[in-house]
């Protein structure tokens, strides 16, 4: 691969105060040449859907309860199949087999009765194992829920308990051979072989040490689902989900005593259930765009900063960035209670999916994501999920981005509308991304379309900069800017709301031409073409969109779609002569539409992923018409 690669300063410091860049590097969705946003996709990796303890081929092996998955260091799927009382691996050749665990189904067709007895794999017992956990030398652990121990398997197929037992739960610590457990459900091993258990009816989170000492951490946490850790090293973050949400534990700190320090948690619940309250002395996280977590329950982490989880209220597969705050359903249709629509079973793009009761889950080192959907008896898989994430730069330096030889380079500059609230390929970057990969001119070039947010403040004077910056680096071959009435609030100190708005025209119309025109002349003697994007904002709409909000503000900002705004907007832009694109028209002829769907998100005045791809597509078939890389 043949790259280039740019770090340079921004100059001044105010710029930095006001900008957010997002600079997108490639390699980091997998090994492709090519990175195009795409859309996530679900498969069905095995189980025929009907119940039963069947190995061999994987579409017609069948499980009867899968709760939980753990990727091995050869690709191989280990799957705890609770209803079975056994562990089952997925080969990468797609045969089914079964590690450990006996038993014969009862008469009901649905369960296995439960047991107790190490050995050989074939003659073990297990009893309603809940977790699966990958160590070093891929020797398996397993928190056997019901006969509250932790138990190993060997790479030869032999089990092993290692602390705890059924005869005597409890929450004692100490030594593996006194130390006791009550229900253990949850399980993650470092790479030093450290344990992690959920230890659910009692204690918390305990822990095992290599040389076999149980101890209790000292957390908040009660009754604990799931445990998963961000880094297999010796000192790792650990998430860990319980009914009050996803928590996020710095074990480093944890140790220093500083227990405030070390924990944050996202907060579960939804509209139909209210939100767990915020717990003393722990740092709440919230998700942007007043949206809830849902209910966490199986965890596990994907990236530095991402964690994929599923939630069996809603039935879905979600991910969450820790560092952007951003929350993206990656499988199945996520609404607030489920309970009327209930799960289903369906393949296809992360909206098109559906899922039963998704309950385990493991994200492989690539990013292809494993799912235990334990209500249609089937393990799934997620791919293509575009992780790429912003970078917040250091005062007055760029990193270091990577391009192809070939990428036709696009930065899409503006606020948080560019990309907000998901992944990237959601945003309207993502969707200008993916709609220009099918574009033949730009494939007759061997030209690869790459997007770059700059997700920036709204004023005017700081885009300038940046995008000066931009292009004295060398650093782009087109300029997208989206502009809308924040443009106007933040660059020339104006009301948004109608009276201010039209009484300051004779004053912030000809500013706004002026700034346009400049920055085009700047941009085009550099030969870097530039289009500008005039969107309306969602209380601009009616009351179509965003209602409630609209409702609660007592119309204040409330502006009836009448056209008189649009006018008002659009003037500065049809008298500079720039080149530009008027969306207001487009979410016009869309609202007008039979097919219509929500722009705008409920109560964030962010776009809906419908309205970024009716953005993205609209400035797609702007740059076609234009065809700025053929100059």
């Amino acid at each position: 691969m043949h790259c280039v690669a740019h770090a340079a300063r921004i100059k001044g410091a105010t710029l930095l105060a006001q900008v957010f860049i997002f600079l997108c590097a490639a390699g980091i969705v997998g090994a492709r040449s090519v990175l195009v946003a795409e859309a996530a996709s679900v498969s069905t990796l095995a189980g025929s859907g009907k119940a039963g303890i069947r190995d061999g081929r994987a579409v017609s092996a069948s499980f009867v309860l899968p709760v939980a998955v753990a990727w091995g260091s050869r690709n191989q799927l280990f799957v705890a199949d609770a209803g079975a009382q056994r562990i089952r691996v997925i080969l990468p050749d797609g045969t089914v087999r079964t590690v450990a665990g006996s038993g014969e189904l009862l008469a009901t067709g649905l369960w296995v009765r439960g047991g107790y007895a190490d050995g050989d794999g074939s003659s073990a017992r297990f009893n309603l194992p809940m977790s699966i956990a990958v160590g070093p030398e891929d020797t398996l652990y397993v928190a056997d829920t019901l006969n509250h121990c932790v138990r190993t398997i060997t790479a030869g197929g032999l089990v092993k308990t290692l602390a705890g037992g059924p005869s005597r739960p409890g929450s004692i610590d100490g030594p593996v051979s006194i130390a006791s457990f009550n229900r253990p459900v949850g399980i993650a091993v470092d790479a030093a072989g450290g344990v992690y258990v959920a230890d659910s009816k009692l204690t918390g989170i305990r822990h095992i040490s290599p040389d076999g000492e149980v101890s209790t951490l000292p957390l908040p946490i009660k009754n604990p689902l799931a445990v998963a850790l961000a880094k297999a090293n010796a000192t790792p973050t650990l998430w860990v989900t319980n009914v009050e949400g996803l928590w996020r534990i710095d074990l480093a700190t944890l140790k220093k005593g500083n227990l405030a320090a070390a924990i944050s948690r996202f907060p579960s619940g939804s509209i139909r259930y209210p939100l767990s309250p915020p717990t003393p002395g722990v740092e709440t996280l919230n998700v942007h765009g007043q949206r809830e977590i849902g209910y966490p329950y199986s965890v596990s982490t994907i990236d530095e900063p991402g964690v994929v989880f599923t939630d069996v209220v809603s039935h879905t597969v979600l991910y969450v960035n820790q560092n952007t705050l951003d929350l993206e359903p990656i499988g199945g249709r996520r609404i607030n209670d489920a309970a009327k629509l209930g799960g289903g079973f369906e393949d296809g793009t992360s909206d098109e999916s559906r899922f039963d009761s998704p309950m385990g889950i493991a994200a492989r080192a690539d990013g292809v994501v494993a799912v235990a959907d334990s209500g249609n008896k089937r393990i799934r898989l997620i791919r293509n999920i575009d992780r790429r994430q912003p970078f917040y730069p250091s005062v007055g330096t760029l990193p270091d981005v990577q391009f192809e030889r070939n990428d036709y380079r696009i930065a899409l500059v503006g606020p948080s509308t560019i990309w907000g609230d998901g992944l990237f390929g959601d945003s309207v970057g993502g969707q200008l991304e993916r709609a220009l990969s099918k574009e033949p001119s730009l494939i007759a070039l061997h030209k690869n379309p790459r997007v770059l947010p700059v997700r920036m403040g709204s004023s005017f004077a700081a885009m300038r900069s940046y995008i000066d910056f931009l292009i004295e680096a060398r650093f782009v071959d087109a300029i997208v800017v989206q502009l809308s009435g924040f443009t106007i609030r933040d660059s020339y100190g104006v009301s948004l709301e109608a009276e201010p708005l039209h009484a300051a025209a004779d004053m912030w119309q000809p500013r706004l031409k002026a700034d346009l025109l400049s920055l085009q002349r700047s941009v085009e003697s550099a030969h870097v073409p530039i289009l500008f994007v005039l969107h309306p904002l969602s209380h601009e709409m009616g009351l179509a969109e965003q209602t409630l909000p609209g409702m609660l503000d007592y119309f204040d900002q409330r502006q009836n779609p009448d056209g008189t705004r649009e006018k008002l907007m659009t003037e500065p832009f049809e008298r500079s002569g720039v080149n530009w694109l008027n969306a207001w028209q487009i979410f016009y002829a869309d609202e007008r539409s039979p097919q219509h769907r929500p722009i705008y998100l409920s109560l964030d005045g962010h776009f809906t992923t419908y309205g970024n791809a009716l953005l993205g597509k609209a400035i797609a078939e702007r740059l076609i018409h234009d065809r700025p890389w053929l100059h």
